[in-house]
């Protein structure tokens, strides 16, 4: 990988030190076993370079399932106009739990030559069971009663009530665990104002701000797909707020502003203090906030 990049340093193809960036994300970084995740990868380049990718399709065990072939979408990043960001997106579904990795399709960066070849970084996801921890550990054998010594001779009706006790501990041991599996479900999607107060609790341990601001924008876009009852993973900031139905003119100003923001922190080179964390998320929590009254007004009508 470091030799990629040093070819590509020698091309031409970094005009400034930092300025092509490759990164790979899942969004969300937990999910549910069946629960879809995107796998997005993201180039940050100079203008005049073009980005493919080696393939379209992922390479995927039986443990996963995907929803199609990835497709690249690019805009100019809103931190630098002589830079684009390139994203390319691949819908997956986990049928394993645990922390799992998915391999991405390197990149080739053209520009005045022959294409010049990186490597992509894994894309890494929390996958969860549908069982709680430790329901999975095995249980202790349970021994056998010693059998009941008769101190009579058995009459005429002890057979037929020992058959029908029999049969009633049967019977009730099966009720039991029939319903014992009934009310055994699987893990739901924790809600976004949930894993918003988890990122507060964890924010001193969030270095550097990208990975903040990676879950804030998506925390914020599945919010507003919520409401909006249609999911839109897949695609760009800037595609995403433009299909994006059913907002007034004012909360799409500041969607536009927070999703600009995110963008110079996750593609660009601003390191942002505590502070400035703090009021991006706070911004996140007003939007996520904003957008949850009507989720419940509809799950009620």
């Amino acid at each position: 990988m470091f030799g990629a990049l040093s070819l590509a340093l020698a091309a031409g193809l970094m005009p400034q030190a930092g300025q092509m960036r490759v990164h790979s994300a899942c969004e969300p970084a937990e999910a549910a076993i069946g629960q879809p995740v995107v796998c997005v990868l993201t180039v940050v380049h100079s203008a005049d370079t073009l980005v493919s990718l080696e393939r379209d399709e992922l390479e995927l065990d039986d443990s996963w399932v995907s929803e199609g072939a990835g497709r690249l979408s690019g805009a100019a990043d809103p931190a630098d106009p002589a830079r684009r960001v390139t994203r390319a997106a691949w819908t997956l579904r986990s049928l394993e739990p645990g922390e799992r990795s998915v391999t991405l399709p390197g990149v080739r960066l053209h520009r005045d030559g022959a294409p010049r070849a990186i490597e992509a970084p894994a894309a890494r996801v929390r996958v969860l069971g549908a069982l709680s921890e430790g329901e999975d550990e095995p249980r202790p054998t349970v021994g056998f009663r010693p059998p009941p010594v008769w101190e009579r001779p058995l009459t005429g009706l002890t057979l037929p009530l020992a058959a029908l006790a029999l049969l009633a501990g049967t019977a009730g041991a099966f009720l039991f665990v029939r319903a014992r599996r009934r009310a055994v479900e699987p893990a739901g999607e924790v809600a976004p104002t949930e894993r918003l107060a988890e990122l507060r609790a964890r924010l001193g341990e969030l270095e550097g701000g990208a990975e903040l601001h990676y879950e804030l924008t998506a925390l914020v876009r599945e919010a507003a797909d919520a409401r909006s009852g249609v999911e839109r993973r897949a695609a760009t900031d800037e595609e995403w707020l433009g299909a994006l139905g059913g907002v007034d003119g004012e909360t799409r100003r500041r969607l536009g502003e927070f999703l600009g923001e995110c963008a110079a922190v996750k593609y660009g080179q601003e390191r942002p203090t505590r502070w400035a964390m703090e009021a991006t998320l706070a911004t996140a929590e007003d939007l996520v906030a904003a957008f949850e009254p009507a989720v419940e007004g509809e799950s009620r009508s």
